[in-house]
This record gives structure tokens, C-alpha cells and sequence, in this order.
């Protein structure tokens, strides 16, 4: 079911990665906007149209479909600098 049968040690199932993070948050340089408005991005995820994009938070609420690995990521500046205007 996905695991080795013969190996169901923690290392080797798919849900316990030891080390991993899920996935739902993601460091970068500087703050974007958002790819549906000039509102800084808050996310950076997959949306229900299919393509990929930067979305605040109201975008995110009406487009994104979720957070985590192959869904989408929330943003965390790094270094404080500020928002593109």
C-alpha cells in the first residue's frame, strides 16, 4: 500500500518522513503581488483554474485549493524587506 511490505519502520512510510515539513509555508527574498490584483501575494499556490499563481488572502479564499506540498505554499519574507507596491 504504497510502503515496502516487508519494512513498516518509520523511515519508510510515505505520512512519517522524518525531517519533512508539510509543505504549507515557504521563505522567499521579497513579498510579490498578487497575480489577480496589486495586493502583496500572501500565497503561492495552485488554483481552481489549474495554473499556478501569487494570491491574497481574497484571492486565495476564492481561487487556491489548498495548502501543502502539490497545492500551494504561504509566504514568509525572510529578511523584512517590504512589499512590491
Amino acid at each position: 500500500m504504497g510502503h515496502d511490505p516487508i519494512c513498516d519502520c518509520e523511515c519508510h512510510r510515505p505520512d512519517k518522513t522524518p525531517g519533512m515539513q508539510p509543505h504549507t509555508e515557504v521563505e522567499v527574498d521579497e513579498i510579490p503581488n498578487c497575480d489577480f490584483c496589486t495586493s502583496p501575494a500572501v500565497y503561492d499556490g495552485r488554483t481552481s483554474l489549474g495554473a499556478w499563481g501569487f494570491m491574497c488572502e481574497k484571492h486565495f479564499k476564492d481561487y487556491g485549493v489548498g495548502l501543502g506540498l502539490g497545492l500551494g505554499q504561504k509566504l514568509k519574507n525572510k529578511n523584512g524587506t517590504q512589499n512590491k507596491k
